[in-house]
């Protein structure tokens, strides 16, 4: 706070200029003090964004905010604002209300006198009476103390530990639900039918494999292992389509756990994709621009990687997702936005399949930020 000889001289200053009829200048003299009582005010009352209750919030608003920020982001060549900002600001945007007048608060104090007390003397000493000035440095000052909780607000941003709904869909831009399921949704003969034996082949096929990284010839060998008639039919389905693998890099998951997928999700609409309990204060933190790895649950056994993986249909509220032993770190690419939350589709995975979340809960990093234990499990 400022002492009382720069106060009183900022005074002088500012009723200098007015005596010279120079009401701008006046102002540009009182903003420093202008800005002082309002971070001092800022400070030593309550904030509304120190009273939310995190554990309550709905981040559905802010995933959205942040995903949407990366495509404006690589639209603008990375001189807009951060997804991670845009998250965050979405959150507080909800509470910015709150307290529009905080100069009203009981605590708001300068200078040994209520703060509204102490600016209506400096509008009288500086301007007169009659000025009509006061109403001007009060909208002024609220508004300083407003941004300058937000700007805190927002540096703090959203603390660790709380998680929502979060799945990533391979091969999706993140716009049109529609087109998702156009592109990625499987296709059989018969509706809603997961059998192999009716099971075509399709370029969602084709995607669906390459994500998990098992080749079509894989695959039929384990439905051969288990039913050999089956298998043939569904080699006469694929006819000559054929999807390799990449011989330089693990597959996903096994093809055994790809079949089951495939037979327990059906083929009506359901797509690919990995589920986690997100923790959107790590997840808004992170550079979109550079891979984000996806830790493995560690709730079940240390030993292995798992997570969350099927095929699910938002459309109807149906599918198969379910804890499969992976061979590699889910990792999502680079400014990817492929993304779902509860709330952006109409049924999600929580709406689906009732699932208790604390299994699930993953705080994400950037590939290059990871530490060892994080990339693989121990032995």
């Amino acid at each position: 706070m400022f002492d009382t000889d720069k106060i009183l001289s900022i005074q002088r200053q500012a009723k200098i200029a007015v005596a010279q009829g120079d009401i701008t200048t006046a102002m540009v003299h009182l903003a420093p003090l202008l800005r002082d009582v309002a971070e001092h005010v800022a400070q030593f009352t309550a904030s509304p964004f120190e009273m939310i209750e995190w554990h309550e919030v709905d981040f559905a608003p802010a995933l959205k905010a942040w995903r949407n920020a990366i495509v404006a982001w690589k639209r603008s060549g990375f001189t807009s604002e951060h997804p991670g900002s845009a998250g965050c600001a979405a959150v507080l945007a909800l509470y910015c209300d709150d307290d529009p007048r905080p100069l009203n608060n009981e605590y708001a104090s300068y200078g040994g006198l209520r703060a509204k007390a102490f600016l209506r003397n400096l509008v009288r000493d500086v301007y007169g009476r009659k000025s009509g000035m006061k109403g001007c440095v009060f909208d002024l000052v609220n508004e300083q103390i407003n941004d300058i909780r937000f700007e805190q607000a927002m540096a703090a941003g959203v603390p660790h530990g709380h998680h929502a709904e979060f799945c990533y869909i391979p091969g999706w831009d993140g716009e049109s639900v529609d087109t998702m399921i156009e592109d990625l949704a499987l296709r059989a003969k018969r509706y809603r039918s997961g059998y192999f034996d009716e099971l075509l082949h399709s370029a969602s096929l084709a995607k669906f494999l390459a994500w998990v990284n098992v080749s079509s010839d894989d695959l039929i060998q384990a439905v051969a292992a288990r039913n050999p008639d089956e298998a043939a039919k569904f080699v006469a389905n694929l006819g000559d389509w054929r999807v390799a693998a990449k011989p330089d890099q693990p597959s996903l998951i096994s093809a055994e756990d790809v079949m089951h997928i495939i037979e327990n999700a059906g083929s009506s609409l359901p797509v690919p994709m990995v589920h986690v309990e997100m923790d959107v204060g790590d997840l808004f933190r992170l550079d979109p621009r550079k891979p984000i790895l996806l830790p493995a649950m560690d709730c079940i056994s240390p030993h292995d990687r798992r997570y969350h993986i099927g095929m699910h249909d938002p459309i109807n509220g149906s599918g198969y997702l379910d804890v499969f032993v992976a061979n590699r770190d889910v990792e999502i690419p680079p400014l990817a936005t492929g993304f779902a939350w509860a709330g952006r589709w109409s049924y999600g995975i929580d709406d689906t399949y009732g699932i208790v979340k604390r299994p699930f809960y993953c705080s994400p990093v950037n590939v290059d930020e990871a530490c060892p234990e994080d990339l693989a499990p121990t032995a």
